[in-house]
């Protein structure tokens, strides 16, 4: 999922540190609820597509 945000800017547009955004997308924490529909939202994506988990084949 690119939107060709750096994570700075991400974590700007979400109002959230950046440091939060480095260990979500890292998977070290879960986020709260609000702030996974910021990142929805800045990254224009449905929710959905973000709670889903991918399996590697």
């Amino acid at each position: 999922m690119e939107k060709g945000l750096t994570m700075n800017e991400l974590a700007l547009v979400c109002d959230v540190e950046y440091g939060a955004i480095s260990t979500i997308e890292r998977g070290k924490v879960n986020c709260s609820i609000s702030t996974a529909f910021a990142i929805a939202k800045a990254l224009d994506t449905p929710i959905e597509k973000l709670l889903t988990v991918e399996t590697i084949k």
